[in-house]
């Protein structure tokens, strides 16, 4: 079977770690360390001492050396990793076509992407059919057969099919909607200061794309008007942040419907068509993860909102396709990024040509690159830490005291279950796409067109899914991605071989150094299989409480004293870490640094010095204040805490840098936060 674009659904969640002692809510007011992150923080004269603000001792150099550009707005280490991964990449798709015909597929469209000469005589010719279409809807009957066109850009409503979170044996159908401009359905309750300039960012661009179209000025503005008008209608139906974050979100969204439970819900909605080919192909129940948003569809899905429901469409068509357009769109597009981050930006063409056909031939792509730069001695050094990481993890389990009995073997069983994928899959035959041809140039082929063709591929191929056995050994992270990834519903660590590629080619990088780059995040990744949310999978990835009570309430109190922290840290002025909204992240990154450390103590003369600067590398950022507002909706703790908390937890750090009461650096032995 063919594997499908994305992993629809799957759970690539990223939290929690592993305790030592009793972590109940702390009182401890954090330090405030300054965001060096941020540009204009740090100048030559900024002093450094690693007693009182590690991140900025160690990355200060790197911090004055590297410059923000219109192309380059947020610069991390691994921001610098992709931008290798890229330019390798970009080698391998440029050039004659290759005779391999997945190869010459991602070549055709990677060089499609870069043709800006073609593109720019297509202008927004691609892209008028689909808003023609749109615009042809008149009647409730007409808006019915939109909603069933299988080639329409913009939709209100969709299925697909994933691996079931209750049964992950198995697959099953899911049904959802398309998105919200600003993202987070609680901005239309009360629009912070992000939201209000992303609105007006995104108004403006979407007006004078319009007109590129065709729209005059007042036209345009009314589509954008309307469009607002029918998300203010029906953001309160949808889970926003102040819900998606928390513990209990996955179980909120998990809600059986027959098909003919689905047709009684929303009665205006042709339901029973758009379902129609996976019942046809088996599926005889869905998960609808929010029953108040289909209800509130159905409730707007009458003939008083059918202009509302065009602009939104509208405007979804023309936001979906305005990266594959010309120059035009893509300025119009970096307008709106310059507003919303605080700098003038433009598009790096190379960069987002190797995204796009990265994102929509995934494995093609990913073969190339692991043809050409996987290296099996690299994968089995990975395969080596992970091996000894998760030995301390076992024996710390085998010797938890907070832990029943019960709950002990249920965790330990987890452990050992443990999936674990390194470098690149073994076998290329399942991630083929042998039967997806593209148009070139010459036969009318257009980067939009293409696009759509490969999204129908893989949207039929989810078809052949339904009653399969769901293949554990399928693969959930590219070997060109510059990350890692723990998936809950295959309990597995994902490490491809491009996050590594930069520091692993060197055969003789030290212990030190491999750990406090690659253990730390190999840890981390484990941990997230126990965090608070992926604590609530099992062994074999079904949702499942394996938890008593009493232990359940000892770990919340763990992860309660790390949320309490990280809320209690202004990360920009008038901005604070949101300590519900990272919480798996950060305990994570405590679980991570914590079994490094572990397999450090069996290091003869270890450095513990270069181990830590390692660590503190690896989370190296530069970007503007404004983009940093942005980051604080991330799950992730800014990249400065994710050194400086995680290194004063333990007591290494501070033999090691003569850290001592009333330095920065300092925190209490009481006071320090440790989960697992």
């Amino acid at each position: 079977m063919k594997k499908k674009l994305s992993l629809f659904l799957v759970m690539i969640l990223m939290f929690s770690a592993w305790p030592f002692a009793v972590a109940e809510e702390t009182d401890a007011l954090p330090a405030q360390w300054v965001n060096a992150s941020v540009v204009g923080n740090v100048s030559e004269e900024t002093s450094t001492d690693p007693a009182d603000d590690y991140y900025l001792y160690v990355n200060k150099q790197w911090l004055l050396d590297t410059t923000l550009t219109d192309t380059k707005y947020y610069i991390t280490w691994f921001s610098q990793g992709q931008d290798l991964v890229t330019e390798q990449v970009a080698g391998l798709l440029s050039g004659e076509l290759s005779q391999d015909h997945d190869a010459s597929q991602t070549q055709l469209f990677y060089q499609q992407y870069l043709d800006m000469d073609t593109r720019n005589a297509l202008g927004e010719a691609p892209l008028l059919p689909y808003l023609e279409k749109i615009e042809a809807i008149s009647t409730m009957e007409d808006l019915d057969a939109y909603v069933l066109d299988d080639d329409a850009l913009s939709t209100l409503i969709g299925w697909t099919i994933t691996t079931d979170m209750m049964d992950a044996s198995r697959y099953i159908a899911y049904l959802g909607g398309a998105s919200l401009s600003l993202d987070d359905a609680d901005e239309y309750q009360e629009l912070t200061d992000l939201g209000a300039r992303k609105k007006a960012a995104l108004t403006k661009m979407l007006e004078e794309m319009l007109q590129l179209c065709g729209y005059t000025q007042e036209e345009a503005a009314a589509h954008v008007e309307n469009m607002f008008a029918f998300e203010y209608d029906i953001a309160g139906s949808i889970y926003g942040s102040s819900v998606t974050k928390q513990a209990d979100y996955l179980l909120k969204t998990y809600n059986l419907f027959t098909p003919e439970e689905l047709a009684a819900l929303a009665p205006n909605l042709p339901i029973a068509e758009v379902i129609a080919k996976p019942v046809a192909a088996g599926a005889d129940v869905f998960v609808l993860e929010q029953p108040d948003w289909l209800v509130r569809l159905n409730e707007l899905y009458v003939e008083e909102n059918l202009q509302n429901i065009k602009s939104y469409l509208l405007c979804n068509a023309v936001t979906s396709a305005a990266a594959v357009l010309d120059q035009r769109f893509i300025d119009l597009s970096d307008e709106a990024t310059s507003t919303l981050i605080g700098m003038e930006t433009h598009t790096d063409i190379e960069q987002v040509a190797y995204n796009a056909v990265s994102n929509l031939m995934p494995w093609a792509v990913g073969k190339l690159y692991a043809d050409a730069y996987g290296s099996q001695e690299l994968n089995q050094r990975v395969e080596e830490i992970i091996d000894q990481i998760v030995e301390v993890y076992h024996t710390r389990l085998e010797a938890n005291t907070w832990l029943g009995e019960e709950t002990r073997a249920r965790a330990i069983e987890k452990l050992e279950k443990l999936r674990v994928r390194v470098g690149y899959p073994d076998d290329w035959e399942p991630y083929e796409i042998a039967d997806l041809t593209l148009q070139t140039t010459e036969e009318g082929g257009t980067l939009l067109s293409n696009m759509l063709q490969v999204s129908q591929y893989y949207k039929q191929d989810l078809l052949e899914e339904i009653g399969q056995e769901v293949d554990k050994d399928e693969w959930v992270a590219t070997p060109q991605t510059v990350n890692a990834y723990y998936s809950s519903m295959d309990n597995s660590i994902n490490i491809p071989s491009a996050i590594f590629a930069p520091i692993l080619s060197d055969g003789d990088i030290s212990d030190e150094r491999l750990l406090g780059m690659i253990g730390t995040v190999i840890g981390h990744e484990i941990t997230h299989g126990f965090d608070t949310t992926g604590s609530q999978f099992d062994a074999d990835g079904n949702f499942s409480n394996w938890w008593t009570d009493e232990d359940r309430a000892a770990f919340e109190a763990r992860t309660k004293k790390v949320e309490t922290y990280y809320s209690a840290i202004e990360a920009l002025p008038g901005h604070y870490v949101d300590g519900v909204l990272t919480i798996g992240e950060t305990v994570a990154d405590l679980g991570g640094m914590s079994s490094a450390l572990e397999v450090a103590k069996g290091i003869e003369g270890f450095d513990y010095d270069e181990f830590f600067r390692s660590y503190a590398e690896l989370w190296a950022l530069k970007t503007t204040e404004e983009m940093y507002q942005v980051l604080l909706q991330d799950v992730h703790a800014p990249n400065y805490l994710r050194a400086n908390v995680n290194v004063q937890q333990f007591e290494e750090f501070y033999e090691t840098y003569d850290v001592h009461s009333g330095d920065g650096m300092y925190l209490a032995p009481e006071e320090r936060l440790s989960v697992w």
